[in-house]
């Protein structure tokens, strides 16, 4: 066992703080719900999540040997095709598309409470707050 294998078992929820980047895109939209309900379930009362994930903005959008492409019909969840360059060549992965408006309705169906949300260049990061006790 490593030394951050060990560090990570030593760390058990609940968590005051629980940043989640990238990772929601990576799930269908059962597979992110879980993982938001999970995620709450993890959190300790008043903990902050900040979640980043790609806006629609940047999909379609060309990069250096990075695209994506936008999905046909931008439903919760609906699946698109991103190409990601590797040392071995261009990896094509299945992503998932949810908008801010998916993300929050997600969130609140998952118990958290929506308190700032920020636009950082073209992503866009949503810090949330599990409710408190008090």
């Amino acid at each position: 066992m490593g030394n951050l294998d060990a560090f990570a078992l030593s760390r058990r929820p609940p968590f005051d703080r629980i940043l989640c980047f990238m990772v929601l895109l990576c799930n269908d939209a059962e597979g992110a719900d879980a993982l938001l309900r999970m995620l709450f379930a993890s959190a300790a009362p008043g903990a902050l999540l900040g979640l980043a994930n790609t806006d629609t903005t940047t999909l379609g959008r060309q990069f250096p040997d990075f695209h994506s492409t936008p999905p046909a019909h931008p439903n919760r969840g609906a699946a698109y095709l991103s190409y990601i360059p590797t040392s071995a060549g261009v990896m094509q992965v299945t992503d998932h598309y949810f908008s801010p408006d998916h993300l929050r309705q997600m969130l609140a169906d998952a118990g958290f409470e929506l308190r700032a949300e920020e636009r950082v260049a073209e992503p866009f990061i949503l810090h949330i707050a599990a409710p408190s006790q008090y």
